[in-house]
This record gives structure tokens, sequence and C-alpha cells, in this order.
């Protein structure tokens, strides 16, 4: 609608703008949302050309450099979070979400509660009901640890994220810790997105979700890390540096939180497990003409035998092959 007075037009609009804030007029708040995305995901792209998951800043640079996001798309929270949509905050929290993936260097497939974990960036919706408490004169600090514990319910009864639950079950400690940055090879850890064969399997990548190194199935990211026989004696080396018995999953980040030299420790041995595994893969898919690994069956398997012999001295040994491996081009040996 359209009214003219004394020359003047005025055109009636769907929103107005008051302060930095787009009202309309159910208070619903979709067109602020939409705005404030708009220019949050303008920043976030400038961001991410600066913050490569691999070789880019620490994860301490990587947090302040996030703020830039998260202040633009909290401007003015207390007044709209009362009444803001369920999709006008969706709609904020899907360009907040691409921010913690490289506040943490996650892989895009980690789920949006799994990664707010490892980045210890808290969701959207909790920092937006901070902002109101604190503006209606709650310290900072109860509302800090208001939100860790609504946080942790919302943690707890979540079905998204389940390995990194099982990692870090407790928030306070998490967040709190005075040392520790989570890295690129840690961070696959922690979420289970990255060259595990499960992982690539899921995804069509490889054949079937057997190790590549020790050929165990399923090679999920707890074989991978505890379990693989490839890996034994570093995993042994780092426990009697750490004073413990086994490395498993219900323990692991205890041990990384008493000081900052067994955080290092434990990070050193993912690495060096990573790297190894990264390796592999990288082989595998730039061997000529692409490699596939076919699974020898039961009846199959006296037709797929290897005659070795380790020393002159010793008697020929027979080997019976469960995987046979296959490309364009001959393999750099005769099987007889």
């Amino acid at each position: 609608m359209t009214v003219e007075f004394k020359g003047h037009r005025f055109e009636s609009k769907k929103a107005v703008k008051y302060l930095g804030v787009t009202i309309d007029p159910r208070l619903h708040f979709k067109e602020h949302a939409e705005l404030a995305a708009k220019r949050a995901s303008d920043t976030c792209r400038h961001l991410t050309q600066i913050l490569p998951n691999l070789r880019g800043p620490r994860q301490r640079t990587r947090k302040v450099l996030a703020t830039v996001v998260t202040f633009r798309l909290l401007y003015g929270a207390p007044f709209w979070f009362p009444s803001i949509t369920a999709e006008a905050m969706h709609k904020m929290e899907a360009v907040y979400r691409r921010v913690m993936l490289r506040g943490a260097s996650c892989y895009r497939t980690v789920s949006h509660d799994a990664v707010a974990v490892v980045s210890g960036m808290p969701p959207l919706a909790l920092l937006a009901e901070e902002r109101q408490k604190t503006h209606e004169g709650i310290l900072k600090s109860v509302a800090r640890e208001q939100l860790t514990s609504r946080w942790q319910t919302v943690w707890d009864n979540s079905n998204k994220g389940r390995w990194t639950y099982r990692l870090i079950r407790e928030l306070a400690p998490w967040l709190k810790r005075q040392h520790g940055e989570v890295s690129f090879h840690l961070s696959q850890v922690l979420t289970g997105h990255d060259c595990f064969g499960e992982y690539l399997h899921r995804f069509g990548k490889t054949e079937n979700d057997s190790c590549a190194l020790c050929r165990a199935t399923p090679d999920g990211v707890e074989h991978a890390i505890f379990e693989c026989n490839a890996f034994h004696h570093w995993r042994v080396e780092a426990c009697v540096y750490l004073d413990v018995d086994q490395l498993m999953p219900e323990n692991l980040i205890n041990t990384m939180l008493r000081s900052k030299s067994d955080w290092q420790r434990v990070s050193s041995l993912i690495g060096r497990i990573m790297v190894t595994r990264e390796w592999e893969e990288r082989t595998r898919q730039q061997a000529p003409g692409g490699v596939r690994e076919i699974v020898v069956n039961e009846p199959h398997l006296p037709y797929q035998r290897l005659l070795c012999q380790f020393n002159s001295n010793e008697p020929y040994q027979e080997y019976k092959m469960n995987i046979v491996t296959f490309g364009q081009k001959s393999p750099p040996f005769i099987a007889i």
C-alpha cells in the first residue's frame, strides 16, 4: 500500500528496521534472521579462506575469529530471542554451524551436536538465551553455569554424535580445561569422520569396511586408535609414559585432561596413527588404474595360496589370501 501526503509518498513494508533489528508485524523476526544470516554468511565465507582444516591457525585463534560471526548473529538477541520462530533460528544456526566446523577443523559430515562439543562453542540458541539473561541483570558467571547445565542436558538426550558422547560425556571439565587444543587429526578421532574403513565404505569410497593395515573388520575409529595391531607398539609406548594400563575410549579424555604433557603425548600418538592411515589411503587411491579389493569366499581360498620361505634353511610356508587386490597393471610380485 502506498500513501501520498503533501507530495510525499510512503510505501508500506512487511518489516521495519530499528536500531539494527528488523521487526515484522507478528514479531517472528524471520526477516531479521535472513538478513543476519546473510551478513554472517559473507563474513564466514571470508574466514574459511584463512582457516583451512589442515595447516591452518591453532584452535584458540580460530575461536577468536569465529566470534566475528557470532556477534553478527547475536546482535539484539535480548530483544528477539523470546519470540523468534524455530524456522528463523534455524537459518542463523546453519551459518553458525559453518564457523563451528572451521573452529574445530571438522568435516562437513559431522553432526551439529558433536561439532559444538568438539569446538567448545555452545549452540546458538543457548548463547542467545544467555544474552537475554545477562541483559536482565543476571551475573555472567551465573548465566554461563546455567548455559553449561542446559547444554549438558541437550547433549545427554541427543541421538547425534554418540561416538563423541562416548569420549566426552561431561562438558564442564572439557570446556573449563586450561590446556590443550583440538588439532585436525584429533578432531577426526573425536568425531569418527576420516579415513576409517567403516566411514569410507559408508560413502562408497571403498569396496568393504575392513582395515587396510590388519584386515580386521569393521574398521571404525575405535579399531583404528585402540585395537589395530599395526599400532600396538606405539600404544604400549604411550601407555608407559602416561602411566596407564591401556588407552580406551572411556579414559582417553580424562587422561588428556590431567596435564599439558599428557595431552601432547596422546595428541602425538593420534597424529602418528592418522598420518600413517592417510598415507595408506592416499597410496591406494593413487595406484595406477586404481586399486580394488575382493574378499575371497571360503570355497575359493585353496585357489589363492602363497608359498613363502623367509630363510633358506626353513621349509616353505603356505598362506591363503583372504583378500585379493587388483588393478589395471600387474602387481610387483608373482603368485603361484
